[in-house]
């Protein structure tokens, strides 16, 4: 019996988040995030390529042998957008957990999505 495929994409807008999220140093936290996740949900990390832009913003992605997971930042409207897609496991309240943790402040709203991209 074969194990049924699961094609599973999460995004989530973090509004407000704390001002460490566009520090310089940010793409550390951003590494540091994507191996946590990761590691919550058993995904293997194959590659992160990165880039500061200049003057502002970062964008990070790491390609996994289920998929992608990426961080999108634009510090001038206090807004990272993150994405994964995997045919592995998916825990999205793990996920908001983890973002709200690592990037939230008092102010910070994250709006989260979940869709079943499943094939026929």
């Amino acid at each position: 019996m074969r194990k049924e495929l699961k094609l599973l994409h999460a995004t989530a807008q973090i509004i407000k988040p704390s001002q460490s999220a566009f520090n310089e140093n940010c793409g550390e936290l951003y590494k540091a995030i994507i191996k946590k996740i990761a590691s919550d949900l058993n995904l293997n990390i194959l590659k992160i390529a990165e880039h500061t832009f200049s003057p502002q913003g970062y964008t990070a992605v790491a390609l996994l042998s289920e998929s992608h997971m990426s961080f999108h930042t634009w510090p001038e409207k206090e807004l990272i957008a993150f994405d994964i897609f995997t045919c592995g496991e998916m825990k999205i309240e793990k996920i908001k957990e983890t973002l709200k943790n690592q990037l939230g402040s008092q102010n910070t709203k994250i709006i989260t999505n979940l869709c079943d991209r499943q094939t026929e």
